[in-house]
């Protein structure tokens, strides 16, 4: 018995002395190691990071481009050219004659000239020119839009900010424009070259906004009587001026179209309808919905004919609209 206990305890003794030896080996060798390398924080850690960091400014970079691309397609110069209008160059760019006057401050818009140059903006909203003392938040009160939607579209730092400097302003518009606007499209309607022996016209007004595809004139050898405007198919086309549906129906080469007589000879005819939401003999008020968009008829995309019509004689459409 004696001799299986002193076998147990030897056996205990020298686990001890074993287990008791690492610690006392380890306290020799690992703080030497550790004098020579760094094992908190391995090298290829900080390459991780660098790379990270390279590839976050490349991101940045990159939206900082497409930023810049959007601003110049958004703000863009028209050189004016000899018999152009202010209504055609406003047709050319999807929008009107009264935002075209107040973002070049046209008073009148046959006071224009050939090679003055127009500042024009393609998206929807407005432009604005930085006067002495605007702020930002002056700004975005002004035009009913966040600062922070201005500054980011113009990548703009308020600290840099210049008097005389262009902001495209995107779905902003402010009351100066309207006011602006109305002075002008009275404006636009006076002095026009009205052809001989044609009564007093009435105030017509776009019946939907886009951009002048075709005009009235020659267009590959024969004679085009309208005016093509290109819109989104289905888009809300709206009466030019009040009168009563004279027609509603479908043409050859026209399609599906409607005329509307506003009396004292005058009727203007709009072709090319994906639908027609008129009835015969109905009247309407000037900006009224009375079709959608569409490519019916002769049509290679889907656009607007428009037709102004003085007894039977068609007539150049931008001689009267605003």
């Amino acid at each position: 018995m004696n001799k299986l206990l002193n076998s147990f305890f030897k056996k205990r003794l020298f686990l001890a002395l074993v287990w008791g030896a690492i610690p006392l080996s380890l306290t020799v060798f690992i703080p030497a190691a550790a004098e020579t390398a760094d094992f908190s924080r391995p090298a290829y850690l900080e390459e991780l990071e660098n790379y990270r960091f390279s590839v976050e400014q490349y991101k940045t970079w990159q939206e900082k481009l497409k930023r810049k691309e959007a601003l110049k397609k958004a703000l863009v110069q028209h050189q004016i050219k000899p018999g152009e209008t202010l209504s055609g160059i406003a047709g050319l760019y999807g929008t009107n004659v009264q935002a075209l006057a107040y973002w070049n401050n046209i008073s009148n818009p046959h006071f224009i000239r050939a090679g003055q140059v127009l500042d024009i903006i393609t998206v929807k909203g407005s432009l604005h020119h930085v006067r002495k003392g605007d702020t930002l938040e002056r700004i975005a009160h002004e035009y009913n839009v966040e600062p922070a939607v201005i500054a980011a579209f113009n990548l703009l730092d308020e600290r840099k900010m210049y008097e005389g400097q262009k902001l495209v302003i995107p779905g902003g518009i402010c009351a100066a424009e309207k006011d602006f606007g109305q002075a002008a499209v009275l404006a636009s309607r006076g002095n026009r070259n009205i052809p001989e022996g044609v009564s007093s016209a009435p105030v017509f007004e776009w019946p939907v906004i886009g951009k002048i595809t075709s005009y009235f004139g020659m267009r590959n050898g024969l004679f085009h009587f309208g005016l093509d405007i290109g819109a989104p198919y289905g888009e809300e086309i709206r009466a030019a001026a009040g009168g009563k549906v004279e027609y509603t129906g479908i043409q050859t080469g026209y399609g599906r179209m409607i005329i509307i007589d506003h009396g004292r000879g005058w009727r203007t005819l709009y072709a090319h309808n994906s639908k027609n939401l008129v009835s015969k003999g109905e009247a309407v008020s000037a900006g009224q919905i009375i079709a959608r968009i569409g490519a019916t008829g002769n049509a290679t995309g889907p656009h607007l004919h428009l037709e102004i019509i003085y007894e039977s004689k068609k007539l150049d459409p931008l001689l009267f609209l605003p």
